[in-house]
């Protein structure tokens, strides 16, 4: 098994690496930095040289260290780096509202925020995954790639609203063609990579309206159940 001392052996050879050859990216990934602890690894990345602007944490299993210590550890973030990779590290396992706050504590030097593969969004609920979004801080700093859900997912929904008759308040509006709503799906992120992409998205929009039809289908009928014979037979 692997020791702290030659965690930290890596870590500076790393270091000097960045020093010697002016790298401005420090790859840190796959050293398994959660065995430092949250004040340890803080501290090794204020040493961390003035030239590098990108950091590398991906692969680290820092979701071991729990929310709080790793909240710990990303304020040890030097103010050089603008760039930061947070991805493949099973912070899926934490506590989603507690690891939202820990990550919009991250300094605001950081610009952008590689969040991708946690898998935030499996088996969560559409209230569960706004709540996260919400509370994540500076959203647009963030690549949620990978984590369960595409921007097609997100948008599926409301899109195939707009294509049907009476879908906004103004009725004078009228419904949006099929065709041009999936061309402007054609430009989300997708989990899918289709050769026909105009196609692909059609596909996908007619399925949600049959899903949204049943459901309308199927509250009418709740709501409006067959009224009972109230006439007599003489």
């Amino acid at each position: 098994m692997i020791t702290k001392h030659e965690i930290e052996n890596e870590f500076w050879q790393r270091i000097e690496k960045c020093r010697t050859q002016g790298n401005s990216l420090l790859n840190s990934s796959r050293l398994k930095l959660h065995l430092l602890g949250e004040k340890r690894l803080a501290e090794l990345m204020r040493e961390i040289p003035k030239g590098v602007t990108a950091l590398d944490l991906s692969w680290n299993s820092l979701d071991e260290l729990g929310a709080e210590a790793l909240k710990t550890a990303l304020q040890g973030i030097p103010k050089n780096i603008t760039t930061l990779d947070l991805s493949n590290n099973g912070l899926d396992k934490l506590d989603l509202p507690a690891l939202a706050k820990v990550l919009a504590t991250i300094p605001n030097h950081v610009t952008f925020v590689h969040l991708g593969d946690n898998g935030f969004f499996i088996n969560k609920s559409t209230k569960e995954i706004d709540a996260f979004l919400q509370q994540l801080g500076i959203r647009r700093r963030s690549n949620l790639s990978g984590n369960g859900e595409s921007s097609l997912a997100r948008a599926l929904a409301p899109m195939a609203l707009l294509t049907q008759e009476n879908s906004t308040n103004n009725p004078r509006l009228p419904a949006l063609p099929i065709d041009v709503a999936a061309h402007i799906l054609s430009f989300l992120d997708t989990n899918h990579k289709p050769k026909n992409q105009i196609g692909f998205f059609q596909q996908q929009l007619k399925k949600t309206i049959e899903t949204i039809e049943k459901i309308k289908s199927s509250k009418s009928s709740q709501n409006n159940p067959e009224a009972p014979n109230s006439m007599s037979r003489n």
